[in-house]
């Protein structure tokens, strides 16, 4: 009961954290449409890719070309996306596809301008145009030109592997992008946490306290985590994790308390703050690995309490003797019922036994006699004139002192 009461107590304060987390990527997504960090995430990794720091060479060129310029409205301007409380509109995702084909160009035919209206450079973009206008293109600095130089050098004359050696150069940029992403994400969600866990009182140290002394409410908090760990997928709905946090009736909030009769144990109250910051600290981290983590965690510890309950509901069988246990399948033999003992039984047998074996002076007289006695003696308290065994009246009886005595015997 024990075990199992900690693993419950367990999966209460894993519910907790996966809604938590859910609210918290609810906020977190709101602040990344206003702050546009993928984009801004996005441009920056570009500057470093094509060795373009200031964003006015190389990028620039890219960002106005028609294949990127399409994705994302009005201008790129290299001072406003370096500003990150400025919204922005650039693109968060730029194909691969799309980021070699425009550079092939651009180094090929030159930068495209959107406020030029002349003729545009003409001719089929082909492995040898692109070969020659490598070492001439006034749009590539030194250390993009050697490594357009090693893409063609490993595509052999063949245009499509050149732009399948750009998109797999550009791909791994964007790797890099994605973990500064990843790493934003992370801090933005640990402000959020404690914003959130310090707004909302949630002390994992008091919830897992009430948990714990609570069955009762212990038991519905396990019934919801199982219910929504049937779910495929983690919740995204924060308004959603919100009600479904309050639905639980966990000791979070804050409650101010207005009589002395008031229960203080479910909210508490405002002047106790310092007792409270560890168990905010720890949930403030908790949140920060994110909803994911959580949901993967509840299924496996819901998985794990399907395995213990069982075996705690089962009452263990005693142990059972091996050898006591083979006795008992081993049929009893029939043990005869034994004659109670008589006193005198057993001298009159044997008076009786030694008179017959004697030379006989009488024959049948020891025998009679014998088993006279041990009729007698047998029948336990009858009188004299029944010793025989018959309704007979018997005109004298022979006592034991009075038989004759016996002779030979067995030497």
């Amino acid at each position: 009961m024990f075990g199992s009461a900690i693993l419950e107590v367990a999966i209460g304060i894993t519910l907790v954290y996966l809604l938590l987390s859910v609210i918290c990527t609810a906020a977190q997504e709101v602040l990344e449409t206003w702050m546009k960090k993928r984009a801004t995430n996005l441009e920056k990794g570009l500057r470093e890719l094509l060795s373009d720091p200031e964003g006015t060479g190389l990028v620039n060129m890219l960002y106005n070309h028609p294949l990127v310029f399409g994705l994302f409205k009005g201008n790129y301007d290299p001072e406003h996306t370096r500003t990150w409380w400025l919204t922005s509109d650039l693109p968060a995702y730029i194909p691969a596809a799309n980021f070699a084909t425009a550079l092939m160009d651009i180094v090929a035919r030159g930068p495209v301008s959107p406020a030029h209206n002349g003729p545009q450079p003409a001719g089929e973009l082909s492995f040898a145009s692109l070969s020659a206008a490598v070492d001439n293109s006034p749009a590539l600095n030194p250390s993009i030109r050697r490594v357009m130089h090693l893409m063609l050098d490993s595509a052999h004359g063949d245009l499509d592997k050149v732009q399948a050696n750009l998109e797999t150069w550009f791909n791994n940029g964007m790797d890099r992008v994605a973990g500064w992403y990843k790493r934003n994400t992370q801090w933005i969600l640990l402000g959020i946490g404690v914003l959130l866990t310090v707004g909302l009182n949630v002390d994992s140290v008091k919830v897992a306290t009430v948990l714990y002394q609570q069955d009762t409410l212990r038991a519905q908090v396990v019934a919801q985590a199982g219910a929504i760990a049937k779910a495929e997928n983690p919740p995204k709905d924060g308004k959603v994790a919100f009600a479904t946090l309050e639905g639980l009736n966990l000791p979070v909030g804050w409650y101010v308390q207005q009589k002395k009769t008031d229960p203080p144990a479910v909210r508490c109250s405002l002047k106790e703050l310092a007792p409270h910051i560890p168990g905010w600290l720890i949930t403030a981290f908790a949140i920060s690995l994110g909803a994911p983590f959580w949901f993967d965690l509840l299924n496996k510890l819901i998985m794990v309490r399907s395995t213990v309950k069982p075996q705690e509901k089962s009452q263990p069988e005693a142990s059972k003797d091996p050898q006591t246990e083979a006795q008992q399948r081993t049929p009893q033999a029939a043990v005869p019922a034994q004659q109670p003992v008589v006193p005198g039984a057993g001298a009159g047998m044997g008076a009786g036994a030694g008179a017959g074996a004697g030379a006989g002076a009488v024959p049948g007289a020891g025998a009679g006699a014998g088993a006279g006695a041990g009729a007698a003696a047998a029948d336990g308290g009858h009188d004299d004139d029944d010793v025989d065994g018959c309704d007979c009246p018997a005109d004298e009886v022979t006592k034991d002192e009075d038989l004759p005595a016996a002779e030979g015997g067995v030497v």
